[in-house]
């Protein structure tokens, strides 16, 4: 890739703890480079391991970064660089930036392959049933269980440094945590990782689906609740205890929501 080339390499930060690297080439040699280079390997805090495969993924359909190499036996891994705005929670609320990262998430979501590991959010979340109760985690895991949704290639870690927004479209990148789950369960990992609220949520179905049906919404609140009960975990042991406590309050006001029934009579009746 830089083999006979001279080429200069600055760090780069955008929502990871491992180290990520611009390197852009100085000679007058074509083509120039301009690519975000690391190592990638197993997820913080899971046993994932699909990152590189899936950003190959990403690339192919349009909504990831086009991948220069992809050295499994190195975990290298570079893509081009994208010159764009990272995304922030304050856009997500706009209906433009919104809407262009929807339509990414759904042509990701439409891939003709399923990714190479399937996710169990219910199995990750009964490691910790003190949190909300093993009755609650059974009800919801029956009540989304009734009618299933189906699985889909997912990102999985959409929060708002893992966006990057051009204009014209928004970027996906960052698949440490790549993985086949439902797309709804997507759409709360969204509400969760952008800080978002209930009310926020009809606000995030409409722009996925072109309007707010009433089993979307109810689809994407009780998979809140399960993802509020991994990201509050996975935040006090690897983030920051301050955003540890800011997903567990609102994992307990998820919980304690009036509304929590009558999504689970919705998404029974399917």
């Amino acid at each position: 890739m830089l083999s006979g080339r001279t080429w200069h390499a600055e760090p780069l930060v955008h929502g990871r703890v491992e180290p990520v690297v611009r390197v852009t080439t100085t000679d007058d040699v074509a083509p120039p480079l301009d690519l975000v280079v690391r190592r990638v390997g197993p997820a913080r805090g899971v046993d994932l391991d699909d990152e590189g495969p899936a950003t190959v993924a990403a690339a192919a359909l349009g909504v990831g970064p086009a991948v220069v190499e992809w050295r499994p036996e190195d975990r290298l891994l570079a893509v081009e660089h994208v010159t764009g705005r990272m995304v922030t929670r304050s856009d997500l609320l706009q209906p433009e930036p919104l809407a262009r990262l929807c339509t990414a998430l759904r042509r990701l979501h439409a891939a003709p392959e399923p990714f190479g590991q399937d996710l169990d959010l219910f199995a990750e979340a009964r490691r910790h049933p003190a949190l909300v109760g093993d009755r609650l985690l059974a009800e919801l895991e029956s009540a989304l269980g009734a009618h299933p949704e189906g699985s889909a290639p997912c990102h999985n870690d959409v929060v708002p440094g893992n966006f990057l927004d051009d204009g014209e479209r928004i970027w996906l990148v960052d698949f440490e945590y790549a993985g086949n789950i439902a797309p709804s369960a997507e759409l709360a990992c969204l509400v969760v990782g952008a800080e978002l609220g209930t009310a926020d949520i009809p606000t995030i179905a409409a722009a996925y689906d072109g309007e707010a049906t009433p089993l979307r919404v109810a689809r994407i609140a009780l998979w809140r609740v399960v993802q509020l009960v991994l990201w509050s975990e996975w935040a006090r042991a690897v983030a920051s205890k301050s955003w540890a406590d800011r997903l567990s309050a609102a994992r307990d006001e998820a919980v304690a929501d009036p509304a929590l029934r009558s999504w689970l009579d919705e998404v029974r009746r399917g």
